[in-house]
């Protein structure tokens, strides 16, 4: 499940977004790995989570190649102003875990919202984001989630590699947030 929330984290890229419950984003930064010609590209990929709480991307991924098997590994840090830092990591076959996310609807609704689809393969060309998906449910639960976090995947698939380095800070509207050592 970490790698699946590590992809949504990816699929939901925001530059500047204004959170509901009183919480922002900031310090969002996704990008392929230094000096790797990733499976992946982002034209101008974006999203914001507005005051209503709802998720609206903007902007496309890119898939280069047609794909049709992938595996990797992932790494989720989570740091945090007071108690123990998490972290999430394993390996995992992107077709299964693509599988596996249709037994979430807030899930599916966000592929929905990217036009991406939940199976392989996954075809090479631009997936560009429409409409919004409401995550109003979890509006309680923002305070849980302040803190920064870092992640990167990277794998292997049938059309080439994958390695994807993405950040966020989730803070209290205000707070001014933290920086991200190394993301900038």
């Amino acid at each position: 499940m970490a790698l699946l929330e590590a992809l949504l984290l990816i699929s939901s890229l925001i530059t500047t977004a204004f959170a509901c419950n009183g919480y922002e984003l900031k310090n969002l930064k996704i990008e392929t790995c230094e000096g790797k010609n990733d499976v992946f590209g982002y034209d101008d990929f974006s999203a914001i989570l507005n005051d209503d709480c709802k998720i609206v991307p903007s902007g496309c991924l890119v898939i280069k190649k047609d794909m049709n098997w992938g595996n990797g590994s992932y790494l989720v840090e989570k740091k945090v102003k007071m108690g123990m830092p998490m972290k999430f990591s394993g390996k995992k076959d992107l077709c299964n875990v693509l599988e596996k996310s249709k037994e979430s609807p807030e899930i599916t609704l966000i592929f929905k919202l990217i036009n991406l689809g939940q199976s392989c393969p996954m075809k090479a060309g631009k997936i560009c984001g429409n409409g919004a998906v409401s995550v109003q449910k979890y509006r309680d639960q923002l305070k849980m989630a302040e803190g920064d976090f870092e992640g990167t995947i990277k794998g292997k698939s049938d059309a080439g590699d994958v390695c994807i380095n993405i950040a966020l800070s989730i803070v209290k509207k205000g707070g001014g947030g933290h920086s991200i050592p190394g993301m900038g």
